[in-house]
């Protein structure tokens, strides 16, 4: 008998709870992140619109841009950020009713080495060991660059793979490889820790066979096109999250740990050196196509098909832009 009234009771809740939900008028949003310093002003686009009187915001976290993928196509949420060279691989398995709405970030990698490498210029990663996981982007910027500045990974430097970008850091700071390509925060985590640095004549050329987009604001196509207002008022946000940050990154640093572990100065030197954007620019996703075949990830150029799933509508409206000032191009 008790059981039954505490399943009852159960139940009532759970009945009262969607009334009250349905009843307040506003469209249920379930957006993904992954905690980088590269989504800072998503987050914090995120965190202004848990005030929004027509929006109810969830915010589901991802390890990773090939798990927000996946929680994307199970319809865990309808909107997440995502690596454009993870949406690329899966493209070149199947098509997905998937666009990206909105760019997050750019130049987000850096080659980094340790000190006693003594690593100035590509000859000098002749003979090095370097470290990477694979298929991501970092690996991508790492390989593409060095074969294009004469330098092969895996015959001149030897290879070395790891299963994410956090096990690459640590056999950095161990010694166990000379030089890698990261991202932030781990590239300020580490540098902080002491020993590495920057390259700076292999991070001028590090994008130059590759691509410098990193990740974007992917939604479900079904989503953006029943709740057009929503997603009006989430880029309107977002774009001048943007566009605020830009000029200086800082007062993203608190609202960032709010949502995600690190240390504070550790966040700020990474909030520095991130580079925010909401462009997306079709020759970048060109760009993509080209390097994964090069790379011999993909046997065909999925670039085109790439740059077909991007949609400039809504943030065209969000911003004012047209779509050629946000990067389209024929």
């Amino acid at each position: 008998m008790i059981k039954k009234l505490v399943a009852s009771l159960a139940a009532l809740a759970m009945i009262f709870g969607l009334a009250a939900c349905a009843g307040s008028g506003k469209t249920e949003v379930k957006v993904g992140w992954i905690p980088s310093v590269n989504f800072i002003a998503w987050i914090s686009a995120v965190q202004a619109l848990e005030e929004s009187e027509n929006i109810d915001i969830e915010l589901v976290e991802s390890s990773s841009s090939s798990a927000a993928l996946v929680a994307l196509q199970q319809g865990a949420v309808d909107m997440t950020t995502t690596g454009y060279n993870v949406f690329a691989d899966g493209l070149a398995q199947s098509d997905m009713p998937l666009s990206y709405i909105s760019g997050i970030s750019t130049s987000g990698a850096f080659f980094i080495a340790r000190d006693d490498a003594e690593i100035e210029d590509w000859s000098d990663l002749e003979g090095k060991v370097l470290g990477g996981s694979r298929g991501s982007a970092e690996y991508l910027h790492m390989n593409n660059s060095m074969a294009a500045n004469g330098v092969v990974l895996g015959e001149d430097a030897e290879y070395l793979n790891f299963q994410n970008g956090t096990d690459v850091m640590l056999a950095l700071r161990n010694g166990d490889i000379d030089a890698t390509v990261s991202y932030e925060p781990l590239i300020s985590e580490t540098i902080a820790a002491g020993g590495v640095d920057v390259v700076p004549a292999l991070q001028e050329d590090l994008y130059s066979a590759s691509f410098e987009v990193s990740s974007g604001l992917l939604a479900s196509d079904s989503f953006v096109a029943e709740n057009p207002e929503a997603v009006d008022e989430i880029l309107s946000v977002y774009t001048g999250k943007v566009d605020e940050l830009q000029q200086d990154p800082q007062p993203a640093v608190d609202i960032y740990l709010s949502y995600a572990a690190g240390d504070r100065d550790v966040i700020s030197a990474a909030a520095d050196r991130v580079t925010l954007t909401y462009e997306l620019p079709t020759d970048e996703m060109l760009a993509i196509g080209t390097a994964l075949t090069e790379s011999g990830q993909h046997s065909e150029d999925i670039g085109p098909k790439l740059a077909t799933h991007l949609d400039y509508s809504h943030l065209e409206a969000a911003t004012g832009k047209s779509a050629s000032e946000l990067g389209a191009s024929e």
